[in-house]
């Protein structure tokens, strides 16, 4: 599960930070248990995760989510302070990270702004989404991607060919999403039809290099435009009718 892995690649960057300058301060291996607490994270045996952090020095564990991988990334600045000294090392642990998850500068200085403890982890906490989603396959390339990050909230969902389901009768499902086709004429012909059938539960998904085609989509009467990847606030979003 997702939320199972950027749970312990969390951890397990913190552990890299704790090792990265060549001392272990008490202060940092309370904050990594106090963060393991706060992540509801299990961890069996600690020192089978520190000998496996301690095998590759410098590794950066990913997190696939990137509101928990911007929430990791502060901590990893907490647990560079808690000492009272951040080590170049460490720095430069945090800008890798932080370049990884293509952080932006307004970002980046919002994160050095505000670091809140008491909400450092919300990210990990499970916000479920009630909905229900159709979604019509076609054009879609990362659709495993997308499936991953509803199988990780409460959206209930199917998946359909978009004839059999311009075919079908009524729409009962909260939301109905297609993705864009490589050819912007084609898109905007299934935006047009879909419009007709489903109204305002109509979402498109579209990459980044077809974001030209949203005006196109909203001049049609589209509501709501998604670029991928596709992120657990996007559905919020979507359900929430913002």
């Amino acid at each position: 599960m997702t939320m199972a892995q950027d749970k312990l690649n969390c951890i397990r960057n913190l552990i890299q930070m704790m090792c990265s300058d060549g001392r272990i301060e008490e202060s940092e291996k309370r904050f990594l248990f106090k963060a393991a607490k706060a992540l509801q994270e299990e961890v069996e045996d600690w020192n089978a995760l520190l000998d496996e952090v301690r095998q590759e020095p410098g590794k950066l564990y990913p997190l696939q989510e990137r509101d928990r991988a911007i929430s990791a990334l502060k901590a990893m600045v907490v647990m560079a302070k808690v000492d009272q000294h951040v080590d170049a090392k460490e720095g430069a642990l945090i800008r890798r990270f932080a370049e990884s998850i293509g952080l932006s500068n307004q970002e980046w200085k919002q994160i050095l702004h505000d670091l809140d403890i008491p909400t450092l982890f919300e990210p990990f906490r499970s916000r479920q989404i009630a909905g229900t989603l159709v979604i019509l396959k076609e054009d879609f390339d990362k659709l495993d991607a997308f499936l991953t990050v509803l199988k990780d909230s409460e959206v209930r969902f199917r998946l359909e060919d978009f004839d059999a389901f311009v075919r079908a009768g009524e729409v009962r499902e909260q939301k109905v999403c297609f993705h864009a086709a490589p050819v912007k004429e084609k898109t905007v012909q299934k935006c047009q039809t879909l419009l007709e059938k489903c109204g305002d539960k109509l979402i498109a998904i579209l990459t980044r290099f077809q974001g030209n085609q949203v005006q196109y989509l909203l001049e049609r009467g589209l509501k709501k435009c998604i670029i991928e990847p596709v992120y657990k606030r996007d559905l919020e979003q979507m359900f929430s009718g913002k």
